[in-house]
């Protein structure tokens, strides 16, 4: 069947970049046969102690934050606090200067308290949230880096295939759609 197809501006240009990004080989598909990208954000769930991510969460005088850090001293670091030792030299040595005066350490508790604050370990099982759904990596990087950088921290860009062995709509329409921009293409060298 021959078909005629007015295009946007837009379009077309969408058409090129697809035919071009995607093609057998390209880098933007990231060893995916037909990838579909999709900027995902990070959702963190509670768990229960054993059962995912150890977090760490800071109340003190510097405020309070309960965002992910990797260690208790990196909780610390965030607000910009410096201490004399890190929690480590802190347990090794016994003591820990604040102010001037020498104060005994004994654990992790008795180290925060002395730098005024209470850091909280929780553990989070950590999942991804689909936020939006791109033809070429492209545009996925233009959505999270760009127009929607604002709604896109703690999001990365993830590949999907279209599934093993897949013969239903997906595969036949991402073949279309190659065609038609390398048609584009195609009539731009002429």
């Amino acid at each position: 069947m021959r078909m005629i197809v007015e295009l946007s501006e837009r379009q077309s240009e969408l058409l090129t970049q697809f035919a071009h990004l995607q093609r057998e080989g390209s880098p933007d598909n990231l060893c995916t046969k037909q990838p579909i990208f999709v900027v995902q954000k990070k959702v963190q769930l509670a768990a229960p102690k054993g059962y995912g991510h150890r977090i760490y969460g800071y109340n003190g005088w510097h405020g309070s934050d309960f965002a992910q850090e990797k260690t208790p001293d990196s909780v610390i670091e965030r607000f910009g606090i410096e201490p004399e030792a890190t929690l480590a030299q802190a347990l090794e040595s016994g003591e820990l200067k604040v102010n001037g005066q020498t104060i005994d350490i004994y654990d992790e508790e008795g180290y925060f308290k002395a730098l005024g604050a209470t850091v909280e370990e929780n553990e989070v099982y950590i999942t991804w949230k689909n936020m939006a759904f791109f033809l070429t990596l492209e545009e996925a990087k233009r959505y999270k880096n760009g127009y929607q950088k604002h709604n896109c921290h703690d999001c990365r860009i993830f590949g999907f295939g279209l599934g093993y062995d897949n013969r239903g709509d997906l595969p036949e329409f991402y073949s279309i759609l190659m065609q038609m921009g390398n048609v584009i293409i195609n009539n731009a060298l002429k």
